[in-house]
């Protein structure tokens, strides 16, 4: 009879050691599995610029004021002519002229500029709007680990270590 006591004990201590090896296989497989499939915690951030060209031609004035007046010399040239052809020229002399120096305002949604001089307009503009387009990634959401549901393994019964099959609760190492 006392045999049979050592089979007894050695044999539920074979159990316990087989359980605490498959425990422990499946908490360094959880372990390693953890560390490969790590995601990043925080949101990432792209921000992309991009500069839009935009032509207008021949814009028109939206205002047109005189700034001041400036006087300036300026040689007068004294042809005579019969027809269509020059037969003489005269001496040339000067005469002092006051010229209007305007500023022009030209204004649109997308830009604004003035213009000054004496008689300046603008011929054409090209404006670069900028534009961001900023993408935030976030991160996946964590999944949930505890379950409840069928479970299927091995349990502890008064027979020793047995297949189960039943409700319970489970901790998933990997969804997959």
């Amino acid at each position: 009879m006392r045999s049979d006591s050592i089979r007894k004990v050695i044999r539920k201590v074979m159990d316990w050691v087989k359980l605490l090896l498959i425990l422990a296989t499946c908490v360094y497989i959880a372990q390693n599995l953890k560390q490969c499939g790590k995601t990043a915690t925080e949101p990432t951030e792209e921000t992309v610029t991009i500069y839009d060209t935009i032509p207008y031609y021949y814009p028109v004035a939206r205002d047109s004021v005189v700034v001041r007046y400036e006087t300036h010399r300026l040689p007068v040239d004294t042809t005579a002519s019969v027809g269509n052809e020059v037969t003489f020229t005269t001496a040339t002399d000067s005469v002092n002229v006051v010229i209007p120096i305007t500023q022009k305002e030209y204004q649109n949604s997308t830009y604004h500029l003035w213009i000054s001089g004496y008689a300046a307009n603008l011929d054409s503009i090209h404006t670069f709007t900028r534009h961001d387009y900023t993408t935030v990634t976030l991160p996946p959401a964590k999944p949930k680990r505890w379950h409840l549901g069928v479970t299927a393994g091995f349990a502890i019964t008064p027979k020793g270590v047995q297949p189960y099959i039943g409700a319970g609760i489970t901790y998933s190492f990997k969804s997959f």
